[in-house]
C-alpha cells in the first residue's frame, strides 16, 4: 500500500515539475521578444522626443503617439499574459483599469494610421498651403480627438454594461481578461 502512495505522490510531483518547466518555457519565449521589441520602442521614443527636428515635424509626432500607444499595447499584453501563465488573481478594479488600457490603446493605433496619411494627402496636394493648415497645434489637436474618441468606447463600456455589483467581491475568480469580466448580453452585442 505504502508504494502505491508513494508512486502516486512521485507521478504527481513529476507532473507539478512539467508544468512548471512548460510556464517558464512558454513565458520565456514570450517574454524575451517582447522585451526586445520594448527596448526598441523605448529607443525610438526617446530619439523621437531628443531631437528638435522630430518634435516639430507633424508626421513625427503623429509616429510618435502612434508609437507610444502600441508600446504601452505591448507592455499592457505581457504583463496580462504573464499573470495569467502564472494564475494570479488581480482585483476587479485593477483588471478591469488594464482591461480598459488595452481597449483605449486598441483603438488609438488605426485613428492615428488614418490620421497620418491624411498629412501626407495634404502635403503633396497642397504643399504652399501645407505649412498653414498642418501646424503642429492642429496636429496636437488631432492627437487629443483620437484619444477622446478611444476614450469615449471605454466610457460607453464602463458606465453602461459593467456590472458594479460584482465589486462587491473584489478579488477575481478568473485570471484577468475580457472575457473573465463578463460585462453581460449587452455588453457582447455592442462589441459586434
Amino acid at each position: 500500500m505504502s508504494n502505491v502512495s508513494e508512486s502516486y505522490t512521485n507521478m504527481s510531483i513529476e507532473v507539478q515539475y512539467q508544468d512548471l518547466l512548460r510556464v517558464i518555457i512558454v513565458s520565456t519565449l514570450s517574454t524575451v521578444p517582447s522585451f526586445i521589441f520594448l527596448f526598441l520602442n523605448g529607443t525610438m521614443l526617446f530619439t523621437l522626443r531628443s531631437k528638435l527636428v522630430f518634435r516639430d515635424t507633424p508626421r513625427y509626432i503623429l509616429l510618435y503617439n502612434l508609437l507610444f500607444a502600441d508600446t504601452v499595447q505591448l507592455a499592457q499584453s505581457q504583463v496580462l499574459f504573464l499573470l495569467s501563465i502564472f494564475r494570479v488573481k488581480l482585483p476587479y478594479p485593477v483588471c478591469v483599469c488594464l482591461s480598459l488600457l488595452a481597449n483605449l490603446t486598441t483603438g488609438i493605433s488605426p485613428l492615428t494610421l488614418s490620421v497620418m496619411p491624411l498629412e501626407r494627402y495634404v502635403a503633396v496636394c497642397y504643399p504652399l498651403r501645407y505649412p498653414a493648415i498642418i501646424t503642429i497645434r492642429n496636429t496636437g489637436a488631432a492627437i487629443v480627438v483620437i484619444w477622446i474618441i478611444s476614450s469615449l468606447n471605454n466610457l460607453t463600456r464602463l458606465i453602461f454594461f459593467f456590472p458594479f455589483e460584482v465589486l462587491k467581491n473584489l478579488q477575481m475568480k478568473d485570471s484577468c481578461s475580457k472575457i473573465a469580466l463578463l460585462l453581460g448580453t449587452r455588453s457582447d452585442q455592442y462589441d459586434t
